[in-house]
């Protein structure tokens, strides 16, 4: 998307200048004046207010010459509207200002079958915006948003204004004999054609600009494009031809009206010249007229000074029906009125045509002169400056001798490459400041662009060549410090020490170099010689040692001036110990003889070594006692010393040991940090936790992006941390999530099984965090079976065990788990068991959550967007096979609240769902009635029910809402009701059991999780026979995470029909569970349609996938038992099945 910068806008918010008048006027109110097709655009107002916009316009170019209409004038207290985008257009450009200029602009769309996309404005109450369109028939929603914050995540008191276009499907081509008025074009949409009074029909030539369009002529489909009208006039010898443009969802119609034409002695004008403005360097279109009469006619072209068919000059050789007027150069405006005499050349009986007004200009291309903005004159070659020089504005004035329009001022760019970029506009600023922060030559130009009778011309002035000197060194900035570690005495196998810097870089010579240093005593450095590198290896001690080693980094720096300049930096001390063991600690470390930590020194010389750069990969330790950790605690793992930030792994010391809590609790004091800082392939499992006031999580307080000890995405770890039966206890509080805080990579998974948050333990303390649950703030990975009576306390993004869904592409599972505690959120975004998908728009298709056989009996409250289960999935606009989110057999007994008189959003089961298409899959969950709300899905935005790829077939926010979510009543809770329709969904536990109160729980025993086709990459295959997924195994995972092979031919597959060429969705199930994927066929077999299980012939089993089906309906052809494709499974397509019958 490409955005101006209107940041110094006052009043209107931009303005322009008028060539000769020079007054200042806004671009809205400029265009709207001189196109006088769109609302005037009110100014903004100074100040905080009401969010709102006070002007909102769609163009088809760049320069916001060309409106796209609205179905009703803009108005700021309406906030839907409607538009029709030609299906050619790639792009329309927005611009809008808002009511106040503290505001921000936001801008979002949702495209039906392709997702969407946002783009906060920061500090701009002026949007111009490109906004490019991917589907060539796709409906789609424009969202634009004022509100005081930039964040687009939420919207914060936003105020939403909705643009719903459908692609308007067009013609390519229109032809009627050679009589057709105007010339075809595409964006016009009437016509007329002359016709012979004696013909019957007329032929009618027609394509659409995409060929899968259906047209009709006068209601007649064309035969080869070409369609033949049976004539029928009306009493004044007219007859009107309407020509219909289907595609998809959305319609056009063309009006072509026919002229009978009769003849008599005296020619009969049917068509006269029509009207034009041209620049005299422009090629005129012919101007056309047609006459009839019994005899041949000839023609005669004139011109005049005036509006009059009277005393006119004949034109030398202008005699037929078509003439080019002749432009002459102009240096002002001037109109020629051109007229035609038609004569029947037997009688010399004549007639005379209407005048043409032809409108020659001047050429309107802008002349532009450069000058300094204070009046100083212009350098000779170059401006020359220091970096933190006030620089000079470079000016230009422009002219044209073409009276009227407007001008556009755009600068640019271009560096030594060659590269051209940018750097402001379209706008009216005249004047532009160059960069000033860097060392190098840049060229600067504007192009200036002049709007004029609908049409832009453009200019580019002279350059400006600016350069700008620096007159120090950058100090180097270091990335990733070197990091220390142990080695037991004998080691031979020493990982270098390897540091990242980098500088802001001239455009002249820039190196960095190295001096690496030791010390035996951490105190004393001395050089190494020859260690100029950015790694070192460390020396190999034979008894018992440390050694200090750092770098000094140096920026050597050229600048364009020919001076050079130095500054240098000097790294974290990496400490390098040998060790014959690891002696403060009984044990050995390994997996049956474990390091022993018994008291809170043993836990401090963990800290120490792991802070330093021991990560203990691969050691094993266990507690083997009750432990307090001490006033001023610094968690095990930490950011690497002289390091501002994590640098994507590559600055932090993680622990990354299997930690055994052997059953034992840790005590943290009040005001104390948890055990665990940062963690890296971490195992933590039976451990109790106790603190009164946790200033934290309370055992992981620094969950954050980790691609391993490089910082590079390509070697990003298996996970983050397995956390395994780890319970904190009741009187316990915590100031951010339970246990784990923070948010992660995609790839940083973090998994919890069996973990207990008990009664009486308050999460968020402060009530003033978002992205807080009782176990983690941003998931990435799963959770299996674990349970939290907590009262947990946040404004946005809270939930019973999780806050949100961390990185977009990740994935969020929960399974088997509960929440009995109560939830209670300032703003928006909670639920029982997560508080919200992922939000940001800038990943409109990002795997949706997944929770499967949860309950909720607790409390859940919040402003709005509030689900029983799930607040919901408020980000994705359409949810890809690769990214599919299971709502399955989860049931809420509790008790909802939404603290604001206008909540909209508040359901049973999930509070909001952004979309809804066949890739998500919500299914037999349950709700109590009594329990605040009267649905199970608060609310949907929208149901893909048009893309095909993605859409639904059936009814889910109407006659099928009860299929995805069903209320269930008190009695029906503990009756064994609820418990068997649990036990009975797709992808059930099957072990839900009553529990103490006769409510369900989910038991213990070992039962399937989730199935998975192997070979089948994020669930996306090709393939033209249903034998290529019979051949695969299918990997089963158990809810005590083991796994088991089995073959696939066990399996039942729907969907897999290669009949047809195209995407399919393909459903495999084994043991009530199932694996979707989408399928593409790319070559078309010869079984017949009714071949619905794909087993080589049409049989009983066919018709019964038929009968399993009966009475759903959607989208003709929607599903393959959908047979005659009209919408409905019923008889006929049960018919069908039997006169195929093959065996």
């Amino acid at each position: 998307m490409t955005f101006c910068d209107f940041s110094e806008a006052k009043g209107m918010g931009v303005k322009l200048r008028k060539t000769m008048l020079r007054k200042p006027l806004t671009i809205f109110m400029v265009l709207i004046m001189a196109l006088a097709l769109l609302p005037v655009m009110a100014p903004a107002e100074d100040g905080a207010g009401t969010p709102a916009m006070s002007s909102l316009a769609l163009f088809t170019d760049k320069s916001c010459v060309t409106p796209i209409q609205f179905d009703e004038p803009f108005s700021s207290g309406h906030f839907d509207y409607n538009a029709n985008i030609p299906d050619y257009l790639s792009s329309v450009y927005a611009m809008g200002v808002a009511s106040n200029s503290s505001d921000f602009l936001k801008f979002e769309m949702q495209r039906s079958g392709w997702g969407g996309t946002g783009i906060a404005m920061a500090n701009l109450p002026v949007l111009i915006s490109n906004l490019n369109l991917y589907q060539t028939n796709a409906n789609s929603t424009f969202t634009f948003r004022a509100g005081p914050q930039s964040n687009i995540s939420a919207d914060n008191g936003d105020v939403f204004y909705h643009v719903h276009f459908k692609r308007m499907p067009t013609l390519k081509s229109l032809s009627v004999n050679d009589t057709l008025t105007p010339t075809f074009n595409r964006d016009v949409f009437s016509y007329t054609a002359g016709v012979d009074a004696e013909a019957a029909s007329v032929d009618i030539a027609v394509t659409g600009y995409n060929k899968a369009y259906v047209i009709t002529v006068n209601g007649q489909a064309p035969v080869d494009g070409t369609a033949s009208v049976t004539l029928n006039w009306s009493a004044d010898g007219t007859m009107q031809v309407p020509i219909t443009v289907s595609g998809g969802t959305s319609e056009t119609i063309y009006n072509l009206g026919l002229i009978r034409e009769t003849k008599s002695d005296t020619p009969v004008i049917y068509i006269n010249p029509l009207p034009a403005v041209y620049v005299f360097t422009e090629t005129p279109s012919p101007l056309t007229v047609r006459a009839a009469a019994y005899a041949d006619v000839s023609y005669q072209w004139y011109v005049n000074t005036e509006d009059s068919t009277e005393g006119g000059q004949k034109i030398d050789g202008a005699e037929s029906a078509s003439y080019i007027p002749e432009l002459e150069t102009v240096s002002s405006t001037k109109i020629y009125y051109y007229y035609c005499v038609a004569t029947n050349n037997t009688t010399e009986d004549f007639a005379v045509s209407k005048t043409a007004a032809v409108t020659v200009m001047p050429d309107p291309t802008p002349v532009i002169t450069r000058e300094n903005a204070d009046g100083s004159p212009l350098p000779a070659q170059y401006y020359e400056y220091n970096v933190g020089d006030t620089p000079v504005g470079m000016k230009v004035e422009t002219t044209s001798v073409a009276e009227g329009g407007y001008f556009f001022y755009t600068w640019n760019c271009r560096l030594i490459s060659g590269s051209v970029t940018t750097k402001s506009g379209p706008d009216e600023k005249n004047v532009c400041l160059p960069y000033m922060n860097s060392d190098g030559e840049t060229t600067y130009f504007c192009t200036v662009t002049h709007v004029i009778n609908g049409k832009a011309y453009t200019a580019d002035s002279e350059d400006f060549i600016v350069r700008v000197y620096e007159t120090s060194a950058k100090m180097p900035y270091i990335s990733s410090q070197p990091s220390g570690t142990s080695y037991q005495l004998g080691e031979t196998q020493i990982t270098d020490l390897e540091i990242g810097a980098m500088v802001i870089a001239g455009t002249m010579s820039n190196e960095i170099s190295y001096q690496w240093y030791s010390s035996t005593d951490g105190e004393t450095y001395a050089p190494i010689e020859g260690a100029t590198g950015y790694t070192l290896t460390p020396s190999i001690l034979d008894t018992a040692g440390v050694i200090y080693y750092k770098c000094t980094v140096t920026d050597n720096f050229t600048s364009l001036s020919g001076k050079t300049y130095t500054s240098s930096i000097d790294s974290a001390v990496a400490v390098i110990r040998f060790i014959g063991g690891f002696g403060q600690w009984n044990g050995s470390g390994k997996q049956d003889d474990p390091f022993l930590l018994e008291d809170v020194q043993d836990i401090e010389e963990l800290r120490e070594l792991v802070n330093t750069g021991t990560s203990f990969a691969d050691y094993y330790f266990k507690m083997n006692a009750d432990i307090t950790l001490p006033d001023g605690w610094v968690p095990v793992g930490s950011v690497k010393e002289g390091s501002a930030n994590e640098g994507a792994g590559a600055n932090i010391n993680p622990f990354s040991a299997n930690f055994d809590g052997g059953g034992h609790t840790i005590t943290i004091p009040a005001g104390g940090k948890p055990l665990f800082g940062y963690v890296r392939l971490a195992t933590i499992s039976n451990l109790q936790i106790y603190g009164t006031e946790i200033a934290g999580a309370a055992l992981i307080d620094n969950y954050t992006i980790d691609y391993g000890p490089g910082g590079q995405y390509s070697d990003v770890p298996a996970y983050t941390a397995d956390i395994k039966n780890v319970t904190l206890k009741s009187g316990s509080k915590t100031l951010g999530s339970g246990l784990v805080n923070g948010n992660g990579s995609g790839e940083n998974n973090i998994y919890f099984t069996g973990c207990v948050v008990e009664s009486g333990v308050t999460v968020g303390y402060d009530k003033s965090r978002s992205n807080v649950g009782s176990l983690i703030s941003s998931l990435n990975g799963n959770i299996l079976n674990c349970v939290s009576y907590a009262d947990v306390y946040g404004t946005n993004h809270v939930g019973g065990l999780v806050g949100e869904k961390g990185q977009s592409m990740g994935y969020c599972t929960v399974w088997d788990s509960a929440f009995h505690g109560t939830v209670t959120a300032s703003g928006q975004f909670a639920g029982g068991i997560m508080g919200s998908g992922y939000l940001a728009g800038s990943a409109p298709n990002s795997p949706c959550v997944s929770i499967q056989n949860c309950s909720v009996t607790g409390t859940v409250t919040a402003s709005d967007y509030i689900g029983g289960v799930f607040g919901g999935e408020g980000g994705v606009s359409e949810c890809w096979e690769n990214g599919i989110g299971y709502i399955q057999n989860n049931y809420f007994s509790g008790t909802l609240t939404a603290t604001s008189g206008n909540a909209a959003h508040v359901g049973g089961v999930i509070g909001y769902m952004h979309s809804l298409d066949r890739y998500n899959i919500i299914s037999n969950n349950y709700y109590m009635e009594g329990s605040g709300v009267d649905s199970g899905i608060g609310a949907v935005a929208a149901v893909d029910k048009s893309t095909g790829l993605y859409s639904r077939g059936d009814d889910p926010t109407g006659a099928d809402a009860d299929k995805l979510t069903k209320s269930f009543t008190s009695g029906e809770l503990t009756d064994g009701t609820l418990l068997s329709v649990l036990n009975a969904g797709i992808n059930s536990s099957g072990n839900w059991t009553a529990g103490f109160d006769g409510k369900p729980v989910v038991g213990s025993t070992r039962h399937i999780l989730m199935i998975t086709v192997d070979g089948i990459q994020s669930n996306r295959f090709s393939s033209n026979d249903i034998n290529d997924i019979y051949t695969k195994n299918i990997t089963v995972l158990y809810s005590d995470r083991s796994t088991q092979s089995v073959s696939a031919n066990g399996a039942t597959v729907e969907g897999f029909n290669t009949t047809s060429t195209g995407y399919k969705t393909v459903t495999v199930t084994l043991q009530n569970h199932t694996y979707i994927f989408r399928l593409q066929v790319t070559t078309a077999t010869g079984a017949t349609g009714s071949d619905l299980n794909s087993d080589g012939s049409v049989n009983v089993q066919d018709l019964i996938l038929v009968g399993q089906h009966i009475g759903e309906s959607g989208t003709p052809g929607w599903i393959d038992f959908d047979l005659n494709s009209d919408g409905t499974v019923d008889v006929l397509d049960m018919i069908l099945v039997g006169q195929q019958f093959t065996a």
